[in-house]
């Protein structure tokens, strides 16, 4: 239990970053779809919310150094 949670944890430290970055380029992305003419909806901007955390959680579990995990 207590590995599953330091991944978690480990996912946590990666997935908030990414979701900052995700917040900060959403005015520029939508301003590029009402350009277009496009619309996205909500379930569709949470659901690539939550992509993207899990990116950046998978990208700090799988890329950084075991080390580096057990500090956070």
């Amino acid at each position: 239990m207590a590995r599953t949670l330091a991944y978690l944890w480990a996912m946590a430290c990666g997935a908030l970053p990414a979701l900052a970055v995700f917040a900060a380029l959403t005015p520029w992305r939508r301003g590029r779809l009402r350009a277009r003419r496009l619309l996205s909806p909500g379930r569709r901007e949470a659901a690539l919310a939550l992509f993207w955390m899990f990116c950046g959680g998978m990208a700090m579990v799988t890329l950084t150094p075991r080390w580096v995990v057990r500090s956070l």
